[in-house]
Order: C-alpha cells, then structure tokens, then sequence
C-alpha cells in the first residue's frame, strides 16, 4: 500500500513515472495499475459500497447533507439531537409523559400526575376533613382552652380531674388561707354573707375598713352617716343590712339603714348610728352585715 499514513499516495518509486521515448516494462506498468486499483479498493466508495474499518478523523471537520438516523447505528443528524433534552436540568415542553410509579414509592423517581393524584386522594383536606380509622393529633398540656383538637387522652384527664374536684366538693371542706374570688362574679354562693366590715366611725373622709369581705371602702358623710361601697356588685338591690356597735359607759348605739330602697344600688347603700334618742352619734367600732341571694 503506498499510502504515507497521513492518507496521501504515492505512486511505486521504481515504476513511475514513465520516461519519454522509452518502452514500458510490463512488469512495472501493471505494479502500478495494481497498486492504484487496491488503493481505490481502500478508499470510500460514493455509492455506499465499502464498508470503514478504522475510524476516519475528520480534523475539525464536518458532515454535512447528513439524513436523519433512523435505527440503531445510525448516525444523527445535528437537526435530531435538538429535539431532544438534556439528561442534566431539562427544560420539557408540551406534555411529557412517564411510566406511573407505583403507591407508596419513595425514591428520585419522577411522579407521573397519575401517581400524585392517587397518593392525595388519601390525604384529608385543610377545610373540614372527615377522618376515619384512627386517626391521633398531639395531646394538649392539660387544662388548654383554645381551639387545639382535644385528644381522648386530653378528655380522659379533664373528665378525671372534674371527678376529682366534684368528689372533693361533695364533702366537708376545711378552706384555709386568704381566698381570691374572680374579678366581676358573684363573691360567694347564695343565701350567705355576701359583705362584712369593721369600721371607725369617728374617721372623717373616705376610709377602707379596719377589716372585712366584699367592702372597698366607708365614707362619712357626717355624724354618724356613712355610704358603703362593696368591691363586687350584687345581683340585685334585695339585700338585708344587720349592724352593731361595741356599747360603752358613754352611750348605747344601734345601726340601722338611713337611706331607702331606692336609693340603694347594687353596690352601695347608706347607715346611721343613733343612741337611744335617735341622735346620730360616732362610735369608734362599727360593725356590718350584708345578706343576700
């Protein structure tokens, strides 16, 4: 083969070229008919004939004319591979499909619309969701009012702890220590005391009482006058009022209410201490009782 390895021929050396004027040697001139046809033979044939057998460099280079690859070992035409995305970051148009994974797959596996509408068909929606089953939540810190789901453990420890109150309640109970009642509600239960106080009689102006319940403060109003002005109010103005004094060697006194029923009000009514002259008198001890439903 008189090919120089870059693809370039070269006729055989010692046969060629021909010289003018002399005979051609047959030996020779068939050498290189010889060595022409088996480079032919060699070379690619237009009409598809031959077949490559090492692979062809084509030094940056193209193809061109290339029809489209139709089957495998084909070659591709450059108008193919745009039709088609990249393996990495693909950007699909019009409405690709895949194969649908099956419920309950878990993996980097693309999920065909199919796939998710069958999984979120088993989730319950936001907007009121009918469970069924058995379905839990998370148990809320015990004594929680806000709108949390109440979990039958959450209701099992309300319902224990009521039981409880209740059975205490049902008892004899011993209260001990100074009891706080709840800003705006009735202070006590019906058909007890509902205000006491012991006050000084002889103090000018406004004045708390020296001690009690359910009164805020004694004001005198003059000689044995007085408003008092309870801290919480009573259902209604049908309360009875009982009062005393500590009787001395000056004088003998008794309380009684000095206003009327219409000028009580659900949290203040009026007193008179008085002798037995009905002169209204001061006393250092004054002591009240409120009774009401």
């Amino acid at each position: 083969m008189s090919r120089n390895g870059s693809g370039s021929y070269s006729p055989p050396g010692a046969s060629f070229p021909a010289v003018n004027g002399t005979v051609i040697d047959e030996t020779k001139y068939n050498a290189v008919i010889n060595d022409i046809a088996s480079e032919i033979t060699n070379s690619i044939a237009a009409d598809g004939q031959t077949t490559i057998t090492a692979n062809l460099s084509l030094s940056n280079h193209k193809l061109t004319n290339v029809s489209n690859g139709t089957v495998s070992g084909d070659a591709v035409n450059y108008g193919q591979l745009v039709l088609y995305a990249p393996l990495a970051s693909p950007a699909l148009t019009g409405t690709p499909t895949v194969p649908t994974a099956a419920g309950g797959t878990n993996t980097t596996q693309i999920a065909s619309t199919a796939f998710v509408t069958t999984a979120v068909s088993t989730l319950a929606p936001l907007a009121s969701p009918t469970f069924t089953g058995d379905p839990k939540a998370p148990t809320p810190t015990a004594g929680d009012n806000d709108t949390s789901i109440a979990t039958t453990a959450f209701v099992t420890g309300a319902i224990s702890t009521e039981s409880a109150l209740t059975a205490k309640l049902a008892g004899t109970q011993t209260i001990t220590g100074v009891k706080t009642f709840q800003s705006g509600a009735e202070p006590v239960a019906k058909n007890i005391v509902k205000a006491w106080c012991v006050f000084n009689g002889t103090t000018a102006g406004t004045n708390a009482p020296i001690n009690g319940f359910n009164v805020s403060t004694v004001q005198r109003t003059g000689t044995g006058s007085y408003i008092v002005t309870m801290t919480n109010a009573l259902p209604n103005t049908n309360f009875a009022v009982f009062g005393t004094t500590i009787t001395d060697s000056v004088s003998v006194a008794c309380v009684c209410e000095s206003g009327t029923i219409a000028t009580r009000t659900t949290t203040t009514f009026q007193i008179g201490v008085q002798n037995l002259s009905a002169v209204n008198i001061d006393k250092s001890v004054v002591c009240l009782c409120v009774l009401g439903v």
